[in-house]
């Protein structure tokens, strides 16, 4: 019987993380499972779905990756299923470009030609989606979100809980603050504050991030 990998979240980035456990060496020979509360009992792309009290009695500390694109969501589910024993890997696309001196924490998921410069740490619970580029002496901390194309110069800090749209720079040395909204196509050249959404070339604070809203 082939080892179980479980993804949890069917829908669209649900499906997008499918096709990286899918062509990645590592995880290609395991069987997916969707996991997700409100579509189970479904099949999407030909995969079961279940829900997160079959996963526990049926697959109990098999591995499972969090299919969620908002920061808040993850956090709350990569904390349910740690504590409900699930295996929390990392997973890396094998087209990702990751230095031998960075580290990538647990449950991260690093998308398709991304890349991870020198000294850079990435955090637990932590999407970086396709073709971003986190450069040398990066910190990208825990249950964050980059979207595709982001591109973080180096020895910048990016903190707990931000999300920053597609297409994002972020000039070196600068701190994001935790909780913040960075808006999509955004240019970041100075510090921002934690909890705030900032639009913008260059990228100016608008308004609190209240409800920690989505870009």
């Amino acid at each position: 019987m082939s080892e179980i990998i479980l993804i949890y979240g069917s829908g669209g980035l649900g499906v997008e993380i499918l096709d990286l456990v899918q062509r990645t060496n590592e995880h290609k020979s395991k069987r997916p499972i969707f996991v997700d509360d409100i579509n189970f009992g479904q099949t999407v792309c030909n995969i079961d779905v279940i829900d997160f009290d079959t996963a526990i009695s049926q697959y109990s500390g098999t591995e499972m990756i969090i299919a969620n694109g908002e920061p808040e969501g993850r956090l709350l589910m990569f904390n349910k299923s740690k504590k409900a024993g699930f295996k929390m890997p990392a997973i890396i696309d094998d087209t990702a470009t990751i230095s031998n001196y960075s580290t990538i924490g647990e449950g991260s998921i690093v998308c398709a030609k991304s890349t991870i410069a020198a000294r850079s740490m990435v955090g637990k619970n932590v999407l970086i989606n396709i073709q971003t580029i986190v450069g040398h002496d990066v910190e990208i901390m825990d249950n964050t979100v980059l979207a595709s194309m982001v591109n973080i110069g180096g020895a910048s800090k990016v903190g707990d809980g931000c999300m920053l749209g597609m297409g994002v720079t972020v000039r070196p040395k600068t701190t994001i603050g935790g909780g913040s909204l960075v808006a999509f196509s955004s240019s970041v050249f100075s510090d921002l504050p934690e909890n705030v959404i900032a639009v913008g070339n260059p990228a100016r604070v608008s308004r609190k991030n209240e409800k920690k809203a989505k870009s």
